[in-house]
């Protein structure tokens, strides 16, 4: 019988190419690139927090391929497309704690059946509710993160 290794935050920073990977279930899943359009929406709304960090100076606007380390059900780790942080800063490292606002733009895999589907089995572990097509965390007002799929 082989023990399979669970995935560890040490393997996000080897992960190969520097590319965009997070921790669900205990395994490492490698993130592909998104395409133009998600890419430029993504973009419109970390300006748009980018405005809002700039006004207020209550946190941190960040855009895509940022790791989060957090504790919630399933996942240990996660990339939003654009987030809102107001923790400590730590250098080059990973976030330590879930931003207060994170978004994540469907890409053109993310439509049909399947992707439907899997969308649905993801948004239930993390104990997300789906509602006209934008799906937001608000699990407990004890917990920061109110995470905005568009």
């Amino acid at each position: 019988m082989s023990t399979k290794t669970e995935a560890t935050v040490d393997d996000l920073y080897r992960v190969p190419e520097h590319g965009k990977a997070e921790l669900v279930n205990g395994e490492l899943v490698l993130m592909p690139p998104t395409g133009g359009v998600p890419g430029r929406a993504a973009g419109e709304i970390y300006v748009s927090l980018r405005e809002y960090e700039r006004r207020t100076g209550s946190g941190y606007a960040f855009p895509d391929n940022v790791g989060f380390i957090v504790n919630l059900p399933h996942r240990r780790s996660f990339s939003p497309d654009a987030a809102f942080y107001t923790g400590e800063l730590r250098g080059g490292l990973f976030l330590e704690g879930a931003p207060i606002f994170a978004v994540e733009v469907r890409s053109a895999e993310d439509y049909g059946p399947a992707a439907g589907a899997q969308a649905g089995a993801n948004a239930g572990q993390a104990g997300i509710a789906s509602r006209r097509g934008v799906r937001s965390d608000r699990r407990r007002p004890a917990d920061p993160l109110h995470l905005l799929y568009l």
